[in-house]
């Protein structure tokens, strides 16, 4: 099933150009912009950690192309192309090697 999410894209997080150009008010926004998608990558992680750990069931492939933060403030992830499990015994496994 395929539909259409309204989302943007996430920002180079580690952009290190020189920003003297820019106005204060440019500088403020996209300050707001990353610590919007640093709360954000939070969710991912926690996201990725159940799909792998809970679940067994995991996208393969969760880069920033993969990635939409959507209109309500939601993480959404797109192109299920590269999906995989993972054994009750695997993941029992590395929650141990965490966990340890």
């Amino acid at each position: 099933t395929m539909e259409w999410i309204e989302g943007t894209k996430p920002p180079s997080l580690d952009h290190r150009g020189d920003s003297s150009s820019f106005s204060a008010a440019e500088r403020g926004e996209a300050s707001a912009m990353r610590e919007d998608w640093q709360e954000l990558i939070n969710v991912g992680v926690q996201c990725n950690l159940k799909q792998l750990l809970d679940d067994g069931f995991f996208h393969a492939d969760p880069h920033s192309g993969n990635l939409l933060r959507t209109t309500d403030g939601s993480l959404a992830y797109l192109d299920f192309g590269m999906m995989s499990s993972i054994s009750a015994t695997r993941r029992y496994q590395l929650i141990a090697s965490i966990v340890h």
